[in-house]
């Protein structure tokens, strides 16, 4: 997940704050929609601002009444696993059932925090205005140890942002280039082909853009990760 700093700064600075110290020209010009890319760095200022491990009650809370909002998902054995999160008008307040299944491995989604956070819409107004595209922002909350997602492609580029914890991220070389969003990409979990990226134990702050001709797979390691 991501956000933007003060609204008093370019909206456009949303991207550079995420790509620094790669430049957005050479963004555009080498990996946009042509290879993945990994940043690894300390931790930028405008990060302070966003949400934390301690803020995942209050983003719960907030996104509980809105109907399928959320989500529980893992990979176990190879095999994913997923669940919805009974949301919507009556359901704000006891949630032992998520967090239960949060202890036994599952990852939590929360979907458009863009709507709940100030500071993670000015990201997504931002990003939409860099690359004139439509921008979704959603967080993952994942176990210690915990996988999950399986290797698998989306049709659509992934800016990814790790703002707390530790994860290994490993992107793959694409069996099917530039895909439509649901068009069927035929992958080999066990196989997944050559490896282009392996973010080796990724701390906060770890940046990768994804394009949407790679593969990409994840698994936390000791820590929490968002």
């Amino acid at each position: 997940m991501a956000a933007f700093s003060r609204t008093s700064r370019s909206r456009r600075d949303a991207l550079a704050e995420l790509l620094h110290p790669v430049s957005s020209a050479a963004f555009f010009s080498e990996y946009w929609e042509r290879k993945p890319l990994h940043i690894a760095r300390p931790t930028p200022a405008f990060c302070k601002i966003l949400p934390g491990i301690e803020d995942i009650d209050e983003l719960v809370m907030l996104t509980s009444t809105d109907s399928g909002s959320m989500r529980l998902v893992r990979t176990a054995g190879g095999k994913k696993e997923e669940v919805p999160v009974t949301t919507g008008p009556g359901t704000q307040g006891d949630f032992t059932e998520l967090y239960r299944r949060y202890d036994e491995g599952w990852t939590l989604i929360i979907n458009s925090v863009h709507l709940r956070r100030a500071a993670i819409a000015r990201l997504a107004t931002g990003l939409r205005d860099a690359i004139s595209h439509h921008v979704v922002v959603n967080l993952y909350f994942t176990p210690p140890k915990a996988q999950g997602f399986a290797v698998h492609a989306d049709g659509h580029d992934v800016f990814l942002l790790q703002v707390a914890g530790r994860k290994r991220w490993r992107v793959f070389a694409p069996t099917l280039a530039l895909p439509l969003e649901d068009q069927n990409v035929p992958i080999d979990a066990g196989n997944p082909g050559r490896c282009v990226l392996d973010g080796r134990r990724s701390r906060a702050m770890s940046s990768i853009f994804r394009g949407v001709s790679s593969m990409k797979g994840a698994q936390t390691m000791a820590r929490r990760c968002i």
